[in-house]
């Protein structure tokens, strides 16, 4: 049986980590410091937070929205009103107090990755989801590609690289039913007696055209998001991002 909204809360309340200072608590909110060790000379980084119950589980932002990070910045994973995404559906991330841990885990990574947001403009590779609708079918091309063998290839191609991806894309039906040229060399690399498997008898070709699929869907989903935030002012810390074209 799934944990309650209330029971959510009340394990990430209790799991409460040592960087981590409460100055109140209720039963539906925590406002606290959390502090963060830095090599600089200004010292540790304080941030005021507030954790809260709200109807999307347990949500986390600063206590003043837009005093240390933006208010809102999708590139830098700051919604509306200021709240953290710290992952795909995450405010129903707790669920007892192993997972409650795991979204501690996770604040405490986010916004260690803010610190280098805000220093380089960008955010770190290869540590969120894209945006929106997208990043479920991103998760779950993630998955597949790692089951067959091209999680680096897929990762290089979301990020603009070139890789093997973008040709077999290339090579999807309109509908996505199968790979066109089914004599070309298997995607996944496999060989039998020293000669490339064929792609038509590739052991995996169903992963690697459900893999194609949701990159389609993914990419499909986040311009539809971007087309969404047309409008929305850029807070100029991020390079290139949609927002400031």
């Amino acid at each position: 049986m799934r944990a309650s909204r209330a029971e959510r809360f009340t394990h990430a309340a209790a799991a409460v980590p040592s960087w981590f200072s409460v100055t109140s608590r209720s039963r539906t909110r925590l406002r606290g410091i959390a502090k963060l060790a830095s090599n600089s000379a200004a010292g540790d980084e304080r941030i005021l937070l507030d954790i809260s119950l709200e109807t999307t589980g347990v949500r986390v932002r600063e206590t003043v929205p837009g005093t240390r990070f933006p208010a809102r910045c999708p590139e830098r994973h700051v919604e509306d009103d200021g709240w953290f995404c710290l992952g795909l559906s995450s405010g129903w991330m707790v669920e007892d107090a192993a997972s409650a841990s795991t979204w501690w885990a996770a604040l405490e990574d986010f916004l260690k990755l803010q610190r280098v947001a805000a220093r380089s403009g960008l955010w770190p590779d290869q540590n969120a989801l894209s945006h929106g609708a997208a990043g479920k079918h991103h998760r779950d091309a993630l998955a597949l590609a790692g089951d067959v063998g091209l999680l680096d290839a897929y990762e290089r191609h979301v990020s603009g690289e070139r890789s093997v991806v973008a040709a077999l894309d290339a090579a999807l039906t309109k509908d996505g039913s199968r790979l066109i040229n089914g004599r070309a060399a298997c995607p996944c690399g496999r060989s039998r007696r020293g000669r490339p498997v064929l792609r038509r008898r590739c052991p995996h070709r169903a992963k690697v055209l459900a893999l194609l699929r949701e990159e389609r869907s993914r990419a499909r989903k986040l311009q539809e998001y971007w087309t969404w935030m047309a409008g929305t002012t850029c807070c100029g810390t991020m390079k290139g991002c949609p927002l400031a074209a």
